[in-house]
């Protein structure tokens, strides 16, 4: 058997929200219930406490939106397209209408796909408030739509943005509509469409057993649901050898050491079958905090697993998921469990999931008119990096055709494992603003202060073009703009802040401060046409630093350290919406490197600074 080292996928969890359903319900079926038209009935009205979302009735009076425009209802839309609404049965409409007519209701895919048959429902409103029993599942990667070409209703305007938005010109306004949920529906947790993309001749002699201990899957895509259906294949089993499934308690992401619940199901075939799928159904309740684990070791059955490198992209997705392994020395396993869970996100009540998403849900992209004027700022600019790891890609941060001293850069993301270059947080700048790259001086483990990679001495004035052929390229050879996106190495290795005054010892290493300032000074010095901005790490899974408090502490070290030499500072613990809590949604199992959702967050936080920047600059 193979020494296998464990990795975690840390799946895109949607956050979708809704009220309790009784009990959890599967499928997308709809059933069409018939409309209500006139005033609402006050006593037919659920109570606030039921409301999914809502825009208030208050001051709607004043304006109205013709229906003849599809109202996009799409608070909380990411660059990836999931809004709150996905996921969702809606039961109950209420409508305020200023002009009564045909309203069109519709559930449709955010990549602009039409609605799928039988997910677009028509009604009559009257003037007035409208109670409307629309019993309309909203399917996951959808959201919901008031509104087609030919409808005659005209809804009145609740307000200026707020939960329920539409796009009004170029403002974002209410609709005066309250929105009552009966529930969510069933989704692929992890693993989608597994058992259609793998082949089991794939899986032959590639197996476990669970040696050390069960292999907890450490991603919060479990937390908090009913899982309704478990495939998993199987290298080995059989009628009484089977492969066990158990609740795992576990700081999800990281690694952390996880506990075991006593109660377990276990899969069986009705045969004895080698690299074949067995499947469960039933109901599973995964609590808060609690993801699932698959094998004891007692169990003889194997699982199969399929070998990868750590990453994020679609394809790993169809894959499966990583796991990680209950064992002592903490190791990740570079493979693929094959394993498709389903189930049924549990609920509580609305205003506190409310309250959550407006907390949790990561921060808006620019609009394509911002997108646009930032784009004019850096037209013919270009930009360097001076980083760590989550900078990194092989050929770029250390390609010396570019620059003479970045070939000894350690690299970490790759063509051929875990991220493609488009989705790195540069590039994506590059594609939205058309700025170039002129330097990226990455070094996968560098530190500030200390170490192999440490800025202060070197690295931070070789930002520039700097050999023949790159000089000779007709690009520009000195940036325009410097990422300064350090520290991350310091904060895991517990180097001292130390006195931002204190001189550079002549023997030893530095505190972080000093070793950030001096890294500042020769950076304005060697550049003193560029404009700076120092970028400080998100929260980071660490077992020595519950809820991320050192970690916010450095980060106002560093802005004030920053700000008092008149650089500015962006904190992507504050601005990019990757928080403690959310952390195991944007990055890889290790709770540090950013997968491709990660990765847009912060380009997006980067061009929010840049355009603030520019603005204020003008």
């Amino acid at each position: 058997m193979k020494k296998l080292t464990c990795v975690i996928l840390a799946l895109f969890m949607l956050l979708s929200m809704a009220s309790c359903a009784a009990e959890p319900k599967t499928g997308a079926s709809v059933s069409v219930g018939a409309p209500q038209t006139g005033s609402v009935p006050a006593a037919t009205l659920p109570s606030v406490e039921d409301y999914l979302l809502w825009s208030s009735f208050d001051g709607a009076a004043d304006r109205t939106q013709p229906a003849s425009s599809p109202l996009m209802l799409d608070y909380g839309l990411t660059a990836y397209g999931n809004t709150v609404y996905s996921g969702v049965k809606v039961a109950l409409m209420e409508i305020d209408a200023a002009k009564g007519g045909q309203l069109t209701v519709s559930a449709v895919p955010t990549d602009g796909s039409p609605a799928a048959e039988g997910l677009k429902k028509s009604f009559e409103l009257s003037e007035g408030k409208n109670l409307i029993d629309v019993s309309l599942d909203v399917p996951y990667g959808s959201t919901l739509v008031l509104g087609e070409a030919g409808d005659g209703a005209e809804l009145r305007i609740a307000g200026d943005g707020g939960f329920c938005s539409a796009a009004l010109g170029d403002e974002r306004v209410s609709p005066a509509v309250k929105i009552y949920s009966s529930g969510m529906t069933e989704k692929v947790l992890a693993g989608a469409n597994a058992a259609e993309t793998l082949d089991p001749g794939e899986m032959s002699m590639q197996y476990f057993y669970a040696e050390n201990g069960p292999f907890v899957l450490a991603d919060d895509c479990f937390s908090g649901t009913v899982v309704t259906g478990i495939e998993v294949m199987a290298a080995y089993a059989d009628v009484n050898v089977g492969i066990s499934v158990k609740l795992a308690s576990l700081e999800l992401c990281g690694g952390q050491t996880a506990s075991f619940g006593s109660e377990k199901i276990t899969l069986y075939a009705d045969h004895e079958v080698e690299d074949e799928w067995l499947s469960w159904k039933g109901e599973l309740t995964v609590p808060e905090g609690s993801t699932l684990a698959f094998l004891d070791p007692q169990d003889e059955g194997m699982l199969s697993y399929k070998e990868g490198e750590l990453g994020r992209s679609p394809h790993d997705r169809e894959l499966g998921f990583f796991a990680v392994q209950s064992a002592t020395n903490g190791n990740y396993l570079k493979c693929f469990l094959p394993v498709r869970v389903t189930g049924v996100p549990q609920c509580r009540s609305a205003a506190e999931l409310s309250d959550t998403l407006k907390r949790r849900e990561p921060p808006a992209p620019l609009t394509a008119e911002e997108t646009a004027e930032l784009k004019g700022y850096l037209e013919g600019k270009s930009y360097s990096i001076l980083g760590d790891s989550i900078s990194t890609y092989e050929n770029y941060s250390n390609n010396t055709n570019i620059n003479s001293t970045i070939g000894d850069n350690r690299v970490y993301y790759s063509a051929s494992s875990r991220l493609l270059l488009k989705n790195t947080w540069w590039k994506l700048l590059e594609a939205d603003t058309a700025a170039e790259l002129c330097v990226n001086n990455s070094w996968s483990g560098s530190l500030v202060s200390r170490g192999d990679g440490k800025t202060y001495v070197g690295r931070c004035v070789n930002l520039h073009r700097d050999t023949e052929a790159a000089i000779s390229s007709g690009k520009k050879t000195e940036p325009d703009v410097i990422f300064v996106y350090m520290s991350t190495n310091d904060y895991n290795g517990n180097v001292p802040l130390g006195d931002p005054a204190a001189p550079i010892p002549e023997e030893g290493d530095p505190d972080l401060l000093p070793a950030f300032r001096v890294t500042l000074e020769k950076i304005r010095e060697r550049y003193p046409d560029a404009y700076i901005l120092v970028m400080t790490p998100f929260s980071i899974k660490g077992k020595n630093d519950p809820k991320a408090q050192r970690l916010a502490a450095m980060n106002t070290a560093l802005k004030d350290l920053s700000e008092s030499m008149g650089i500015d500072t962006l904190d992507l613990n504050l601005e990019s919406g990757i928080t403690y809590d959310s952390n195991c949604r944007f990055t890889h199992g290790d709770g540090l490197h950013p997968n491709e959702e990660g990765m847009r967050l912060i380009a997006s936080a980067v061009e929010r600074a840049l355009l603030k920047h520019f603005r204020s600059a003008e």
